[in-house]
């Protein structure tokens, strides 16, 4: 009897390829978001140090040191909103590439299916034929015996 073949193989095999890529990209996003998030949160940080050494100074604090502690103060504060956006964008791509690596995973699943619904039929077909080979096989050998009794008989 020959061995089961599924008939689409290779688009099971394309699928499980596509699904194992869309897992590289989504680890991928994920990284980068884990990323920008380390980076959001060292910024956060820093604008709290920041402020905090304002009121560290007191009463040493020149206009042109205040002038200069506003500026990094706002070079801070644009710098974590930027971030903040890249964050929230980055959370975005990972959502997308979530749900496609969902759909990817559900595209295989599908296909894992009907070859399982396949290689069941295939089974029942082969122990169909096998019970008609074994069938043929004992009425082969009952109608010999037959034959062989009956020669013995007219003898």
């Amino acid at each position: 009897m020959k061995a089961f073949v599924f008939s689409l193989q290779k688009s099971l095999d394309a699928r499980a390829a596509r699904e194992e890529a869309a897992e590289l990209a989504f680890g991928k996003a994920q990284r980068g978001l884990r990323e920008a998030e380390k980076e959001w949160r060292r910024l956060q940080h820093s604008v709290q140090r920041h402020a905090a050494t304002s009121a560290q100074a007191g009463d040493r604090v020149t206009p042109s040191d205040l002038s200069l502690w506003a500026l990094r103060m706002e070079d801070l504060r644009e710098r974590l909103d930027a971030q903040g956006r890249l964050r929230t964008e980055r959370e975005r791509a990972v959502e997308i590439v979530r749900e496609q690596l969902m759909q990817a995973m559900r595209d295989r699943k599908v296909m894992e299916q009907l070859k399982a619904r396949e290689l069941r039929r295939w089974m029942t077909e082969t122990r169909r034929l096998e019970r008609r080979h074994m069938d043929e096989i004992a009425s082969t050998a009952f109608v010999r015996r037959r034959r062989e009794a009956a020669a013995v008989d007219t003898l």
